[in-house]
């Protein structure tokens, strides 16, 4: 009898779920508790409550500080499905589950090096319940909230990547955020298919069983593989690692401008580094990067995913970016020039010594020289450009026409005296 009470009360807040759903009537403690398989009293422990937001009930989940007890921010849950959640006004994103840090430590001491990170609140309550120490971000649009002061006390990073678009996204997002604030650490990402998250496997595969979901967990680590960013994952990293010469930029004192003339928050991270609110979504807290280079000019990146386009155009700035990007058009074809040049001129060069050679009294007197050494172009980056074209660049930039080709003796370097032979060690 007791068993159909209690299947019959499932039953009840299921049908009550999907008139929710429905309805937009909003949702309680006791739906999720039912959802997720968790008791009311933990829930409650963490300091969910119930209440309303326009008139709907609504649950309340508080982010707390360190010490557990100040509240840094609220976050509503008004829905079981679709547009589920709202910050309390003026509050922003930050990280959830930081008061539980010192906790989780005691609990589980051989694993209080190690910090998971997920996707949202309910997956940190899963996890909580088997000792590990756990952060919540709401997504990859708001990675922006990380800091290092979030993650410097532990020497290795996991993140949960969920099986679905959104979720591929999310190790990349926060791995790039983790190296742009300075954590030198181990960041992994870890999963367990054909499950979601950890909700999902603490329900389905364990039945709500704490340990045995924790020796999951220990087996997800095992198996923890490094976050390789791919083509659709760069714009995630860290725009200061690009090439500045190969994309289009634009001028920041005009970002700055129209940034502030759409009255978005911008923030100082860094020599030459901002984050902004983005232009192109609705941005609570700033995720869009900007690095400023030494000519004045700027990269854009917008964390949550925004195309540049889309930036540049809620900026207001298309014009001056196809400015730019016309710019950088014509400095490559001025490259492309000199560098076909430069190996002509070589190629003639080489002709000519070649003829020379022929004539035994246009032989002029040859040294050979241990001194002259090439000074190699750098990219844009600081890095050596060692491709057969920054060869040419290093040859055109040093001799100009003062070198040539002779069989038999390699590169010749005309010293207004007379010619000396480049020895081999130094060419590459």
């Amino acid at each position: 009898m007791l068993l159909e009470t209690e299947e019959r009360k499932k039953k009840v807040v299921e049908i009550e779920i999907q008139e929710q759903a429905i309805t937009g009537r909003g949702c309680s403690i006791a739906e999720i508790s039912s959802s997720k398989n968790m008791s009311v009293g933990y829930l409650e422990s963490l300091g969910l409550t119930d209440t309303t937001y326009q008139n709907k009930p609504t649950v309340s989940i508080p982010y707390y500080a360190e010490d557990g007890k100040t509240i840094l921010s609220t976050r509503y849950r008004v829905a079981m499905s679709g547009d589920r959640f709202r910050w309390r006004k003026g509050d922003s994103s930050i990280p959830y589950g930081i008061w539980k840090h010192a906790e989780q430590k005691q609990e589980l001491p051989r694993a209080a090096d190690y910090l998971i990170i997920v996707e949202g609140e309910s997956d940190c309550w899963s996890i909580w319940k088997t000792g590990y120490c756990c952060i919540g971000i709401p997504g990859a649009s708001t990675v922006a909230c990380l800091n290092l002061e979030h993650v410097q006390d532990f020497r290795q990073v996991y993140i949960w990547q969920e099986n679905d678009e959104a979720g591929s996204k999310f190790p990349a997002a926060v791995k790039s955020r983790l190296e742009a604030v300075g954590y030198t650490g181990s960041i992994k990402a870890i999963s367990r298919k054909p499950y979601k998250d950890p909700s999902e496997v603490f329900q389905r595969l364990h039945k709500c069983d704490e340990l045995s979901l924790r020796v999951e967990l220990d087996n997800c680590i095992s198996k923890a593989v490094d976050i390789v960013f791919s083509d659709s994952d760069k714009k995630y990293s860290n725009t200061s690692d690009l090439d500045p010469v190969d994309l289009p930029r634009l001028k920041w004192d005009s970002v700055e401008y129209a940034l502030r003339k759409l009255g978005k928050r911008i923030e100082q991270v860094g020599h030459g580094q901002y984050m902004a609110q983005c232009p192109a979504h609705r941005d609570h807290t700033p995720s869009l990067s900007i690095t400023v280079h030494e000519d004045g000019k700027c990269l854009l990146n917008c964390f949550a995913g925004c195309g540049f386009d889309s930036i540049v155009s809620a900026l207001g700035l298309s014009e001056e970016y196809e400015d730019a990007r016309e710019d950088v058009a014509e400095k490559k074809i001025q490259e492309r020039e000199e560098s076909i040049a430069a190996v002509r001129e070589l190629q003639k060069a080489n002709q000519v010594i070649e003829e020379e050679d022929d004539d035994e009294d246009n032989k002029c007197p040859i040294v050979v020289s241990a001194s002259v050494e090439l000074d190699l172009p750098k990219t844009p980056t600081g890095g050596w450009d060692l491709s057969p074209l920054g060869a040419c660049r290093a040859f055109s930039a040093a001799y100009g026409s003062e070198i040539r080709y002779a069989h038999g003796w390699g590169w010749l370097v005309w010293t207004d005296r007379k010619w000396e032979i480049v020895q081999e060690h130094y060419i590459h």
